[in-house]
């Protein structure tokens, strides 16, 4: 009982510390937001020197300089805003396990505290991140001898008590020690909670084999396959706040995509990352990122009996034979159009192009060297244009006011960038309509492919 009630205390002064960080990084938030307030209404009022090439280069320097600290300032108050949030989740529940580690060389075992996220602060380090390497040696084995890696370095560590909380409102509802990664009365008590139809974060529950394919990084794709109910998604949803935890410092939220297969499933997964204290991610439906890919060419299937047919492996099969039997006669090209009245490159030179790759890609590989390659081809062109007789009529028809309009746009250019601005701009205009077909791939006769 004595050591319960010493870990009830542990848990009270911790959360007393958390407010405290809280309220000082409150208003550490509302200075820098008072501070990048006034960044934006300093940008906004700076003028462009006139003069010289010395004095319009300091402008322009000075501009860079404020455009620069506006982008940190953005930085600084998401990050402060994630960890506010993330501090507020941990008030009333600061952690849920405690492992006491005699790390590699040390004679005091140290206890390690793992919650939603690391919590430090002037008296040191309360709770670590559940996904920090030191974690794992909650996850991955019971009382002994263990190796843990930190950045590609091994380390021996030694587990001497393995602890799980239930902690509601700052106060402890379950306290046991255990040998495994999992108690069965926690187990148990996170299954009985009320469903609210959205699946929620497992972390204090994860198991051992979950575990591993949330943590790996050997592999650069990754295939789950169990019956339903496994935790497939459940480890998904684990893995990409891993990944989002591990890679911070060089990649984002926006630059994750996840698919699902259908609204349903998207909506129940929804609150699983801000759940952690992440930001969520771009999540689509197959069917609607098909649709976002090939614009209006693609036509959904959603009869239930193809959609079926469509996942067994007679079809996986089908679709293998189609696609090794491509060539240039049976995949159907449209012509790539300049205008309505002029044909820029017909279906039978798009043949030839493909002819000419390599056959040993395959026949999506092969399509986009043809695309990069028409895309080189069309830019080729643009600059052909730029001073040929027709642009000279162009310039003679829209010219004046283009020129003054570019001119008043930007005062620094001399009279002959300002020339070649606008004949860049004519030859894009010009070419624009091909760009789309060939960028968008709509060279290729998605409705007459579907039917051949």
């Amino acid at each position: 009982m004595k050591e319960r009630a010493k870990e009830q205390q542990h848990c009270l002064d911790v959360i007393v510390r958390i407010k405290r960080q809280e309220a000082i990084m409150q208003q550490e938030y509302v200075q820098k937001a008072e501070r990048a307030e006034q960044a934006v209404k300093e940008t906004a009022n700076l003028e462009m020197k006139d003069g010289n090439e010395d004095a319009i280069r300091e402008s322009s320097f000075i501009q860079r300089q404020h455009e620069t600290e506006l982008l940190m300032y953005t930085h600084q108050l998401n990050e402060y805003e994630r960890r506010l949030n993330l501090m507020k989740k941990m008030e009333s529940n600061p952690y849920f396990a405690r492992i006491d580690v005699r790390l590699d060389g040390e004679y005091q075992a140290e206890s390690i505290y793992i919650g939603l996220g690391a919590f430090v602060d002037d008296e040191g380090s309360a709770v670590s991140d559940w996904r920090a390497p030191i974690a794992n040696l909650f996850y991955e084995g019971g009382i002994g001898h263990h190796i843990y890696q930190v950045d590609g370095d091994k380390y021996d560590a030694d587990v001497i008590l393995k602890r799980q909380f239930m902690i509601e409102n700052g106060q402890i509802q379950i306290m046991e020690d255990t040998d495994d990664a999992l108690m069965d009365q926690v187990l148990l008590k996170v299954l009985s909670e009320h469903s609210t139809g959205k699946m929620r974060h497992i972390v204090n529950t994860i198991q051992k084999e979950q575990n591993a394919i949330i943590r790996d990084q050997t592999h650069p794709y990754l295939l789950i396959e169990g019956v339903a109910g496994s935790g497939k998604t459940s480890a998904l949803m684990q893995r990409i706040a891993y990944l989002l935890y591990q890679t911070r410092e060089y990649v984002s939220e926006s630059e994750f995509l996840m698919l699902s297969p259908n609204r349903v499933y998207s909506d129940y997964v929804a609150n699983v990352l801000p759940s952690l204290g992440e930001e969520d991610v771009a999540r689509y439906e197959w069917i609607t990122f098909l649709q976002s890919l090939l614009d209006d060419q693609f036509i959904p299937i959603y009869d239930y009996q193809t959609a079926k047919w469509l996942q067994s492996m007679e079809a996986v099969e089908l679709f293998k034979h189609y696609l090794e039997n491509l060539d240039d006669t049976t995949i159907q090209f449209k012509p790539i159009y300049l205008n309505k009245q002029t044909i820029l490159l017909t279906t039978e030179q798009l043949k030839k192009l493909y002819r000419q790759t390599n056959p040993e890609l395959s026949p999506a590989n092969r399509l986009q060297v043809i695309r990069k390659h028409l895309d080189k081809k069309i830019k080729q062109m643009m600059v052909r244009y730029q001073y040929s007789d027709e642009m000279e009529q162009q310039m003679m028809i829209e010219g004046e006011e283009a020129y003054t309009k570019i001119m008043e746009e930007d005062s620094s250019l001399s009279e002959k960038d300002a020339e070649d601005t606008l004949r860049e701009l004519l030859a894009e205009r010009h070419f624009n309509a091909a760009l789309i077909q060939i960028n968008q791939m709509k060279w290729i006769n998605y409705k007459k492919q579907y039917l051949h």
